[in-house]
């Protein structure tokens, strides 16, 4: 977990910081055990020594390391150094995947539109909600904001999983209409509607049409086994509220969706 900031650690995951990985970063090449034991600092993590065999950093396009690969067990080759230069070569081609990926995942981020779903992405919702949020306040208009999470979501396979979105997404598209615009919110299986000139009864309404017919669809293709349903939340913009994140919170806790 290399370059993470502050509060964004994953339960069972390290910071490199206090990690034996740290080494590698230092060396900026692949080190050994016998290397590990021979650091000067190897008194410091050393209940890592039985986990770790060998480090190769992970390098990007323009040198930075930007991960360590760890081998924890090697059953097929012998631990020689022409097997190390190996290994160091495969992790090499990781790393220039890695590379592809994020520029790809670069690109990917500037678009608005979702073409897999045929609705727009998690950027531009921040985009429009803030500016719906601005120009209702200012004309006095009614707005809401409406988020869907579907349950047990990552419980599913790859397959059910997109079918239920392909699902969700014609459902909603059907009452989420007009001026009213979807999208992919930030978190897999969970969607976000803006809705300008839509009051609370508004909100409601769409909310209970996509219930019912989400419904009649899984009983009528017999999919209920593999349709866990949905989590709704929506928010309409009122007295008192006076920034679109706070809009949007109020919605994203009746969702149990973690807050902006």
């Amino acid at each position: 977990a290399y370059g993470w900031k502050a509060g964004e650690g994953v339960e069972g995951k390290v910071r490199l910081e206090n990690s034996i990985m740290k080494i590698v970063t230092e060396k900026k090449e692949f080190v050994t055990v016998k290397e590990i034991l021979a650091w000067d600092k190897n008194n410091e993590y050393m209940e890592q020594y039985g986990k770790v065999l060998a480090m190769f950093p992970l390098t990007a396009g323009d040198g930075e390391i930007t991960g360590v690969v760890n081998i924890e067990r090697m059953d097929f080759l012998l631990f020689n150094k022409p097997n190390l230069v190996l290994i160091s070569l495969v992790v090499e081609w990781l790393a220039r995947a890695l590379d592809n990926r994020k520029l790809y995942q670069a690109a990917v981020a500037r678009e608005i539109r979702d073409e897999k779903l045929e609705i727009y992405t998690f950027n531009y919702f921040e985009e429009v909600s803030d500016k719906e949020f601005l120009r209702a306040q200012k004309y006095a208009l009614d707005m809401g904001v409406i988020f869907l999470k579907l349950n047990k979501y990552g419980f599913l396979d790859y397959s059910a999983q997109n079918m239920l979105n392909k699902l969700m997404v014609s459902v909603c598209k059907k009452y989420i209409s007009g001026t009213s615009q979807l999208f992919r919110y930030k978190y897999d299986g969970t969607f976000a509607a803006v809705c300008p000139m839509a009051g609370e009864k508004d909100l409601a309404d769409i909310l209970r049409n996509i219930r019912k017919e989400a419904d009649e669809l899984a009983n009528e293709k017999k999919q209920t086994a593999i349709f866990p349903g949905f989590t709704a939340g929506a928010a309409a913009l009122r007295a008192g509220i006076k920034t679109v994140r706070e809009l949007k919170n109020i919605a994203l806790t009746e969702c149990g969706i973690p807050t902006e």
